[in-house]
């Protein structure tokens, strides 16, 4: 009797713990985590209660995420795509594969809006491996930020806003684009074929479930407002490009503090030096300029400290930033005198250091104010696509660059002549973006640019 009862016992903790290491295994993998949401979104795994969510809560394969009325959600996948989900939506997460160091084809990223509205920014998994599928249809991707929505996936209806997807159902299939003849698509019943329509014929109720969602940021808040959920409606955040924007600048899916730092920050070039400070303010005297912590620029020789004696001085206020700005500065790099070298160098105050606090649309030209030896030239940005035209005219020719304003925040735009390479690189100033300094590498010689938004070329995107 007791060597059955013990034998009993046995099976009984043995099937006990089977249950329970089974449980574990078959815990969801966490695929992103929330930037912001309203009261009342919720995420929900097959045949579980609902969980409210809120900043930073992790999202997981199988969920379905659910926004209220006039609610909104962001989140950020683990490979960096970036989504925002409008009000009355429902966003099912069918699976997600993404190794940084494997193969892009075992990528895969698959989500099923059911109805609602979606915009994203897509992340390090494309090709073959995206998709968003919806009742009426499905959409691919070829590297791309895009907006769609459905009616309960009796419908679906979508607009591009950088690169090319396709949308296809068992009907047919159209690809649209910025290489397109047109960035817009519809396909009007699960019985109809995907078609390829101007942007314009949009139906109004698209433009409206976007409306209030003008933004794909990273939604930040202030270390001393501690409530970690925001309540309807949502305030505008930073913009969209937005977003990818900052990948390299957060870990573990933390949001960040979009503040617009004082300074004064900015850039010093010359002599095969590069230098960006934007660890500690610089500091000016009607004489000198100096800083230190700096990084380096266009792969020259790397500007970690400075201490220069200034030969001229420029200042010019650009909405509220206080900007100023010399050439054929001399002194010390990195403790070492450097005579034989003239530097030039910008610093303003209300500098946007980071992308977050971007403007998230307008379409503006930024003129040319001064700069070393350049004489005209021009940056057309475009908020809400995160795109920048550049355009630099010196006296030996023209030289030109299409970008991202992440990459103008980053390594630099690459700029093109019949005199070779170049770079450029800046930061926006002023409050709400009114002006731009920059620093430039052409065909190796550095100087600084300053830039004046021209108001009258304010738009607010396509």
């Amino acid at each position: 009797m007791n060597k059955f009862y013990k034998h009993y016992g046995l099976t009984l903790l043995l099937l006990i713990l089977l249950a329970c290491s089974g449980s574990v295994l078959a815990q969801p993998q966490e695929v992103g985590r929330i930037l912001m949401a309203t009261t009342g979104v919720t995420a929900q795994q097959p045949g579980q209660a609902q969980r409210e969510l809120a900043r930073r809560s992790p999202v997981f394969v199988g969920d379905t995420l659910r926004t209220p009325e006039g609610g909104r959600a962001q989140l950020r996948m683990a490979d960096g795509e970036m989504i925002s989900l409008t009000a009355n939506s429902q966003l099912v997460i069918e699976a997600f594969k993404h190794q940084p160091d494997a193969p892009a084809a075992d990528d895969a990223s698959v989500k099923r809006l059911v109805t609602g509205g979606l915009r994203t920014i897509t992340g390090a998994v494309g090709g073959e491996g995206y998709r968003v599928e919806s009742r009426a249809g499905t959409i691919g991707i070829r590297g791309t930020a895009f907006e769609v929505f459905s009616e309960q996936g009796n419908n679906l209806f979508v607009r591009t806003q950088r690169g090319n997807i396709y949308v296809q159902n068992r009907f047919g299939r159209v690809e649209i684009g910025v290489d397109m003849p047109q960035r817009a698509a519809q396909i009007l019943s699960v019985n109809q074929p995907p078609v390829a329509i101007p942007q314009r014929d949009l139906p109004d109720f698209f433009d409206n479930a976007f409306e209030e969602d003008v933004t794909l940021g990273l939604a930040g808040e202030q270390e001393e407002q501690p409530a970690d959920r925001v309540e309807t409606p949502v305030p505008r955040t930073p913009g969209p490009m937005l977003a990818s924007l900052l990948t390299g600048d957060t870990e573990n899916y933390a949001g960040l503090v979009a503040v617009i730092s004082p300074g004064p920050y900015g850039f010093v070039v010359g002599g095969g030096y590069g230098g960006a400070f934007f660890s500690s303010s610089i500091t000016s005297t009607e004489n000198q300029v100096s800083g230190s912590g700096g990084t380096d620029i266009f792969n020259l020789q790397s500007v970690n400290s400075f201490d220069l004696w200034v030969e001229s001085r420029e200042p010019r206020l650009i909405g509220d930033s206080q900007v100023e700005w010399g050439n054929w500065a001399t002194g010390t790099i990195n403790g070492q005198q450097e005579e034989n070298f003239s530097f030039a160098w910008v610093t303003a105050t209300q500098v946007h250091t980071t992308l977050a606090t971007l403007p998230s649309v307008g379409s503006y030209e930024y003129t040319l104010v001064s700069s070393g030896y350049i004489v005209d030239g021009t940056l057309d940005v475009n908020f809400l696509t995160g795109s920048i035209d550049v355009f630099l005219q010196e006296d030996g020719g023209e030289w030109k660059g299409l970008g991202t304003v992440r990459q103008f925040y980053g390594s630099g735009i690459q700029l093109t002549s019949g005199d070779g390479s170049g770079m450029i690189t800046g930061r926006f100033v002023g409050s709400n973006a009114e002006g731009a300094i920059a620093a430039y590498d052409l065909a190796g010689e550095q100087g600084i640019a300053v830039f004046d938004r021209t108001e009258s070329g304010a738009a607010t995107g396509p």
